[in-house]
Formats: structure tokens, C-alpha cells, sequence
């Protein structure tokens, strides 16, 4: 069903949803919105339908109408492949619109709910300003009323700061990041390995002991071996196998047996996957493999305390977050005053 002007506003009346609406030549774009007098310009969207460079993914980006962004920090705040506009077919495939009228409702007309939904966070608990699928009119309403629309259609959907130069506050690039378990050939540039290398070597660790070890398996041998220890490697073609060395881990003076390595590696591992999601690259924290058995197959020293592998790279069309990386236990299941 095509969803046009007349269907949105029965919707909108359906859920009780109080909205404005402004009836206006057509507008195309930004400027000719500005020779339009508007009740709420502050509140006006601009709205980006891009797709990837193997036109496997669409995204429909909605921002503050006086934004600019920047495509390529876009890429590597959201670890996409190179995004370019999509064509008007696209356009018409999708979302059922016409060059000129791109709005987010539009994705209720993605059958497939395949356009991923990237909407300003500026925009949150506000005011927003799009067209109902047809750019003679403008619909007011509350932004976060607009998201719960289309996430209930099922669209993917991701609130980010979208700031002009690109950069990410820490949460979004927490929130960004998610376990990649499909990688594609592509290997991982030496320049941003370096980097992740890096960002491990700058955690903290127990007294500054630094007991960390990191093994990197780019090997056909090696990647042939870590694959029959492990399916978990997911066709990655760099893998890091990373563990501590238990003769410089720190020791507890107050209770034997509480010593630091697996800590400092943790801490230390964490550094390097956040830093490989700030570089558009993904990983997977794996625990599924026989850790001595490991350690003896790549004949590694007796004190080396192998805990976790990390599959590095970039994610296939298969490799998107699994159902439950959203789901979160409660608030007070788990923070607690004392």
C-alpha cells in the first residue's frame, strides 16, 4: 500500500497523535523552504536518502534544516561503506517518493522495512517539520511521536548527535558499537591496526605492571589453525588473540589468589574494540575456545594466560547487531545505593 498525504493524516488521527499542518507551494529543498514563511523554521528537517557503494544498504538521514554533513565523517561515525545519494529509482523503489519530497515518512512505505533511519538527536523531545509524503504540505509534530511511528513499522532505528564536523560524544560510539559475527574479505588497513594497537597500549592496568600480550594471526596458517580452534572467527582476516602474562600481573596483599590480568586485559581489549568502531572497523569479543589448548597450538610461552579472542574487520550485509543487542536488563537490577 502506498502510504500518501490523506493515509499519514488518518494515521496521525488514528493514534491520537496532535500534530500542524502548512500547506505551501511545492518545496524541493532548503532554500526554496526559506522563500516559504513557516510557523516553526527552526523546527524544519532535512532529509538525506543515501545508500552504500554496493547498494546493499539504504539510510535516511534527517537532521536540523541548517546542518550540513559531511558523508565521509557520517561513514566513519556509524561504520557504513562510502555513501553517495541514492538514485531516483531507488527513491520510488523504497520509499514510494518523488525527487523533492524525501521525508521519514516516507519509510512507511518500505515494505521490507529495509532504510535504515538515522534522525538527528537535536530533534529529540522536540519539534519536527516534515512533509506527509507529498511537498505541498508540511506536518508539526513531536519528533519522538514521528520515531515511535516508524519503529513500530520496524524500521531500524538510530538517534545520534549529529554535529557538523562529525566528531562522536563517547555513548554514541558505546551505543555504535556491536558484536560483528560476518566479515567480509576486506582486510583492515595497517594505518588504523596501528591505531587499535595503540589504543591498547594506553589503558590502565594494575600498578602500570602492563601484563598484556597481543598476538595478531593474519597468517593463512595461523587463520587456518585459530578456525579449527574456534567458530568464531566469523571470516575475519585479522585476528587478535589476547591474554596476560602471569609473571607481571599484579597481586593482592589482602586475599590470595586475587591477582589483576584478566582485568587489565579486559580493560585493555575494550580500548581496542572502541577504537576499532571510532574507525568504522568491527569486532566480535570471543570467549569460545579451549584457552590452553590455544596457547600450545601457536607454541606460546607457559606464562602467557590466553582470555579472549578478537575478530577484527568489516561487516558483510550479514554482519548487523543480532535481535538482542538492544535489550537491557533494568535499571535496578543491577545499580544499587548503598
Amino acid at each position: 500500500m502506498n502510504m500518501n498525504r490523506q493515509g499519514i493524516l488518518e494515521l496521525l488521527k488514528e493514534r491520537n497523535i496532535p500534530y500542524e499542518m502548512t500547506e505551501h507551494k511545492a518545496i524541493s529543498n532548503m532554500e526554496e523552504a526559506g522563500q516559504v514563511e513557516m510557523p516553526y523554521p527552526e523546527a524544519e528537517a532535512k532529509n538525506l536518502f543515501l545508500r552504500d557503494d554496493k547498494k546493499r544498504n539504504w539510510y535516511l538521514v534527517t537532521v536540523k534544516g541548517n546542518k550540513k554533513i559531511d558523508l565521509r565523517k557520517f561513514q566513519e561515525m556509524h561504520g557504513t561503506r562510502r555513501l553517495s545519494f541514492a538514485s531516483d529509482h531507488d527513491l520510488m523503489k523504497y520509499l514510494k517518493l518523488i525527487p523533492g519530497a524525501v521525508t521519514p515518512f516516507g519509510l512507511l512505505n518500505d515494505e521490507t522495512c529495509t532504510v535504515q533511519f538515522f534522525m538527528d538527536r537535536d530533534f529529540e523531545h522536540q519539534r519536527i517539520g516534515v512533509h506527509p509524503n507529498d511537498n505541498t504540505a508540511s506536518i508539526w509534530m513531536r519528533a519522538d511521536d514521528l520515531v515511535s511511528i516508524i519503529r513500530e513499522h520496524g524500521n531500524p532505528v538510530t538517534i545520534t548527535e549529529m554535529k557538523e564536523d562529525g566528531h562522536m560524544t563517547f555513548l554514541e560510539l558505546a551505543e555504535k558499537r556491536y558484536s560483528v559475527k560476518s566479515f567480509t574479505d576486506q582486510p583492515v588497513e595497517e594505518d588504523k591496526l596501528q591505531k587499535i594497537l595503540l589504543a591498547g597500549k594506553l589503558a590502565p592496568t594494575a600498578k602500570n605492571n602492563q601484563p598484556q600480550k597481543v598476538y595478531i594471526i593474519q597468517s593463512e596458517e595461523g587463520l587456518k589453525m585459530i578456525n579449527e580452534l574456534s567458530p568464531c572467527i566469523y571470516g575475519a582476516k585479522t585476528v587478535l588473540l589476547l591474554g596476560y602474562d602471569n609473571t607481571l600481573e599484579w597481586n593482592s596483599i589482602f586475599e590470595e589468589g586475587v591477582h589483576s590480568g584478566v582485568e587489565d586485559i579486559s580493560i585493555v581489549a575494550t580500548h581496542m574494540m572502541l577504537e576499532a568502531a571510532d574507525l568504522g572497523v568491527g569486532s566480535c569479543w570471543v570467549n569460545y575456545f579451549p584457552n590452553t589448548k590455544t596457547r600450545d597450538a601457536f607454541h606460546l610461552p607457559e606464562t602467557f594466560v590466553p582470555v579472549l579472542l578478537m575478530p577484527i574487520g568489516y561487516p558483510d550485509e550479514k554482519g548487523v547487531p543480532l535481535p538482542n543487542h538492544t535489550k537491557f536488563r533494568d535499571d535496578s537490577e543491577i545499580i544499587e545505593y548503598l
